[in-house]
């Protein structure tokens, strides 16, 4: 149970710092994008998706990839957003993991 809280935590944390330093809506998205992970953790554990579900995932790195790419998508007193992003992405696999976590203690 304490791991599912710790994996909450830097979910959160990775979404606070995004949001203070990226566009809230691409923060957001990054944020969630939780659903890629569960299929990339699948996979990982042997479990092989169809090909439509590897498609949404390549649909949605896809997206990730072109709103990270945008160089209007950035705050007037920001240079770049790659490091924000990147964190709130990365985060968004501890929030897979809190889901795959709250479903086993549950």
């Amino acid at each position: 149970m304490l791991a599912t809280l710790v994996c909450l935590i830097f979910w959160q944390i990775g979404l606070i710092y995004a949001s203070l330093n990226i566009i809230q809506s691409q923060a957001y998205v990054f944020n969630n994008v939780t659903g890629l992970f569960l299929v990339l953790i699948g996979i990982a554990m042997g479990a092989m998706p169809n090909k439509r579900e590897m498609t949404g995932v390549l649909i949605g790195l896809a997206g990730c990839v072109c709103m990270l790419l945008d160089p209007n998508a950035a705050r007037v007193n920001k240079v770049s957003n790659m490091l924000p992003a990147l964190i709130d992405f990365g985060s968004a696999f501890f929030g897979a993991l809190y889901y795959l976590l709250n479903f086993r203690n549950v």
